[in-house]
């Protein structure tokens, strides 16, 4: 070899050195530090992926094969700064995956409503058939309202009206649905984003699109169906009311004939925590503005069958199982004996009413905290210094890259961290499923030249959706000194956390019930604690007299927050088939006469209609905190607990008399171990008022401390353990039954 071409030689190997290389899930501009030292070259990253967590197996690879699996993975470019390159983002990128995206979506959407219309058969309203349907709900009403009136206090003036969501009980509106599924254009409805509203009318405002040409016509046919599911009332006796009790659900027995329909309203919403989805809700008005028809669906692409992926694919090797190492073991011992991963139990909420009192129930069929080693909860309690995903993530997918004897970049969404959970706490995992493990999270999984890369299918949304570590960390900082977290800290993360919850859900499960129930569980309960943190914070404090701003004094993302509490209402609650009931009992003072007629809904209701071009300038919005009576019940052992109002107290103790899925949730609240805490209940009204009126929301959102007394069952204050008995003992013989099946018209 002549001297010139060794000195080549040499050149080329000094640009592109062969190196190895290994990250367990660090932030990207750690391992680019690492592989920096490692090849002798200047490498960086641009600031959106600094903090984004790479797992990384390289076995003698060339820088330049790095570099470009590190491009393909975060959907980025190499740009030459100065002596070294940076990673940043590619425009041209995001708009191939946004692209594809759509017609992804477009796809989904196409599949899921063909599979929808097929189980939803058009439905017929002749006389006949809607005779036959309208006595067959009668009945049903008329047995459970029956069997409620029989369990109320003895001599007491208390009448209960009942609203009941789910089942499959046929409508006129229903069949308006169908139509209207059909007439809507697939393209129209991928173009929604995630956390989107967008409201389709026949006389649409500026906030509208108008409905499709087609659509327009399932007026005067609802109009016909609706009048022959009236004539059918009319033919009860009494005119379909029920012993001055009034009932209420999808089918309205006081309706009268209309002649024409006044406006139909079609709101679509893609869910922020289900992006995949789509909720359509369809309402009807009649000449005076008053809702005469609603109905709500819910459109689902067909699931993945990951069944067939986790299949062991061997290729000639041998099988092999995943070794966590002593962290990553104690994780997933924690998680399952904490109760927090979603798939080991079911839960049901209910709403209730009494005396004037709002209570939320989440029942949470869930084994109850064995406790976490303290030194496991406080880096549990560090996401941001302790990354989620390398304590048993990174092992399953590095090992899977050494098994099949290829280099590894993987860059896996949050999900990931449960998903593996999930699996892990079944027992052992082959390493040949572990590739469909990393699919069924949401990554995309590729393998081939050398190389095994798993990435996010659309990057930039990817990054998005990342959990804020720092932020996670604070919050879970408070409940491991605390045991509870304060209105303001809740409102602080909630403004800056996105709303796909996997790691926090899991981990903050280990932390605080309340707090899962109160921010992870309720899609909408972020969206008013963000509103809440980014109102001006002069005294912002719960306070039962609150504090009233000007509107066209907030600005900025205040105001962009008050718009998406207007607009984007939370997402109608679709409970799909009879396998899920929600109700809601309240418990009206009446006379003999019963309780008064409940209002008839309007269509001005609607936010697009009452604010047809926008939040408008002048008006209040105000903020006032209601505080109730709580205690905050936990056993000795464990910081775990329940804030507990005395309605929810007696409530669960009541229901836990004769309803096997309540009995360990109401036993466990006068187990001799148990100790209470005094504290409050922070009860947040958000009310916007323009121009004379305007929509009011009420967010069960926050609990703060009262006093530190501490004292067991007996000990609790003669009013609040009062109050909790007589909720008990409403509650005691309640039998909430299932939705029965009505034949739907033929």
């Amino acid at each position: 070899m002549s001297l010139a071409i060794f000195a080549a030689a040499a050149v080329i190997q000094s640009a592109d050195p062969i190196i190895s290389f290994e990250a367990r899930a660090v932030p990207l501009k750690e391992a680019l530090k690492g592989l920096s030292e490692t090849a002798e070259q200047t490498l960086t990253c641009a600031g959106v992926y600094k903090d984004e967590p790479v797992i990384l197996s390289i076995d003698e690879k060339p820088l330049s094969e790095v570099r470009e699996a590190l491009a393909l993975t975060f959907g980025g470019k190499w740009v030459r700064e100065g002596r070294g390159l940076s990673l940043h983002t590619d425009n041209k990128i995001d708009r191939q995956e946004n692209a594809t995206a759509f017609q992804q979506r477009t796809k989904d959407l196409q599949a899921a409503r063909t599979d929808w219309l097929e189980k939803n058969e058009q439905q017929g309203w002749s006389a006949q058939a809607a005779s036959s349907v309208v006595q067959a709900e009668y009945e049903r009403r008329q047995k459970m309202v029956d069997q409620i009136k029989g369990n109320l206090p003895a001599g007491g003036n208390a009448v209960p009206t009942l609203t009941m969501l789910g089942g499959n009980t046929p409508s006129p509106a229903k069949t308006a649905l169908r139509a209207l599924v059909q007439k809507l254009s697939i393209q129209d409805l991928a173009s929604i984003q995630p956390g989107q509203r967008v409201v389709f009318s026949d006389k649409p405002t500026l906030k509208q699109k108008s409905l499709p040409i087609g659509a327009v016509a399932i007026g005067p046919e609802f109009v016909r169906y609706h009048n022959a599911f009236a004539a059918a009332v009319a033919g009860l006796g009494g005119g379909g009311q029920i012993d001055g009790v009034n009932v209420l659900g999808s089918m309205d027995f006081s309706t009268k004939p209309v002649a024409r329909a006044g406006k139909i309203l079609a709101a679509v919403q893609r869910p922020a925590t289900n992006p995949s989805a789509l909720t359509i809700s369809l309402k009807i008005a009649g000449p005076d503005g008053l809702i005469i028809g609603s109905a709500d669906m819910m459109l689902l692409p067909p699931p993945e069958d990951f069944q067939k992926a986790l299949l062991p694919k061997i290729d000639g090797l041998a099988e092999g199982v995943v070794k966590l190492t002593d962290i990553g073991q104690q994780v997933i011992s924690a998680l399952a004996q904490g109760g927090s991963l979603p798939s080991t139990g079911s839960s049901n909420r209910m709403v209730m009413r009494t005396g004037g009192a709002t209570v939320r129930l989440l029942n949470t069929d869930m084994p109850e905290a064995k406790g976490v080693p303290a030194g496991l909860r406080a880096m549990m309690s560090r996401p941001d210094r302790s990354e989620p995903l390398s304590w048993y993530v990174a092992d399953a997918m590095i090992q899977t890259a050494q098994h099949r004897g290829v280099s590894l970049c993987a860059l896996l969404p949050d999900d990931a961290f449960v998903e593996f959970a999930e699996r892990l706490a079944q027992g052992d995992l082959a390493l040949s499923q572990v590739p469909a493990i990393a699919a069924k999270s949401g990554a995309h999984i590729s393998e081939g030249q050398g190389w095994l890369l798993a990435s996010a299918p659309q990057h930039k949304q990817a990054r998005t959706q990342r959990v804020d570590r720092p932020a996670l960390g604070a919050l879970l900082g408070v409940l491991d000194r605390q045991g509870y977290v304060r209105l303001h800290k809740a409102a602080e993360y909630a403004a800056v956390a996105p709303l796909k919850p996997s790691i926090d859900k899991a981990l903050t499960a280990l932390f605080s019930e309340p707090l899962g129930e109160m921010i992870f569980s309720q899609d909408d309960t972020r969206q008013w604690l963000a509103f809440y943190a980014a109102m001006p914070k002069n005294g912002l404090d719960a306070s039962e007299d609150g504090l009233t701003f000007n509107a066209a004094a907030v600005s900025g993302y205040a105001r962009q927050a008050a718009e998406d509490v207007l607009y984007s209402r939370p997402t109608p609650l679709i409970l799909p088939g009879q396998q899920q009931m929600a109700m809601m009992i309240s418990m009206s003072i009446g006379g003999e006469d019963g309780p008064p007629a409940p209002a008839k809904p309007s269509i001005y209701d609607e936010p697009t209609e009452r604010f047809p071009t926008g939040l408008p300038n002048r008006g209040q919005i105000k903020m006032s905190a209601q505080i109730d009576d709580a205690l905050f019940a936990r056993s000795l052992t464990s910081r775990r607990g329940k804030f507990m109002t005395a309605e929810a107290m007696g409530m669960m103790q009541g229901m836990s008399k004769n309803n096997p899925n309540m009995r360990r949730g109401g036993a466990t609240l006068t187990r001799p171990d148990m100790r209470f805490q005094d504290a409050a209940s922070a009860q947040i009204s958000i009310n916007f008022d323009f121009e004379g009126g305007g929509p009011s929301t009420t967010l069960e959102d926050g609990w703060t401390t009262g006093s530190s007394a501490v004292y067991d069952y007996a000990g609790i204050p003669a009013g609040f353990a009062k109050a909790a008995e007589e909720a008990a003992a409403r509650m005691q013989s309640f039998n909430f039954g299932s939705p029965g099946s009505i034949r739907p018209p033929q």
